[in-house]
């Protein structure tokens, strides 16, 4: 399977008290539905396509995730991390478009978990899907601390003053 292609597999099983709760839901081939009702047996959904009312057994049914990344879905509460950066943030919601007048962008809503450049912890943040990853970056070598001795000096062939490190 390619990387970026979705594994329908990871999508999360049915769980009738976050579909009451409004949460979207879908069929294990991510058609999309919403949640009517539940029988003893049977869960009453809607296709959201066609407005037909179908009955589905729980197990014909998932929990529809906010977008796709990196071939995963993505779920309220996961952990992403940003690939240009080190810091990460828990995903609390979707948005299609995170710019007025972009419709090709989607963005993630999220609470920011460690301290870097702009943002502070607990800080609620819309960015661009395509710029977070399910892997943290690679950490930043180390950074040595060097000192070296700077002189002045006049060049013997032309006389002009220079700069010289030991």
């Amino acid at each position: 399977m390619e990387k970026n292609s979705p594994d329908l597999s990871l999508l999360r099983p049915f769980n009738l008290e976050l579909a009451k709760s409004g949460e979207p839901i879908c069929r294990f081939d991510t058609t999309p539905l919403l949640f009517v009702g539940a029988g003893t047996k049977q869960i009453v959904v809607e296709h959201t396509k066609t407005n037909v009312i179908a009955s589905y057994s729980e197990y014909n049914l998932r929990m529809a995730p906010l977008t796709w990344i990196e071939g995963k879905p993505v779920y309220k509460g996961d952990v992403l991390w940003y690939k240009y950066g080190g810091f990460s943030m828990k995903v609390t919601g979707y948005n299609s478009r995170t710019e007025p007048n972009d419709v090709e962008s989607g963005g993630l809503e999220g609470i920011i978990s460690n301290r870097i450049r702009r943002y502070t912890v607990g800080e609620t943040v819309w960015t661009n899907y395509s710029a977070w990853s399910w892997e943290p970056p690679a950490p930043m070598p180390e950074i040595k601390e060097y000192w070296c001795r700077v002189t002045a000096y006049k060049q013997w062939d032309s006389g002009i003053p220079g700069w010289r490190t030991d």
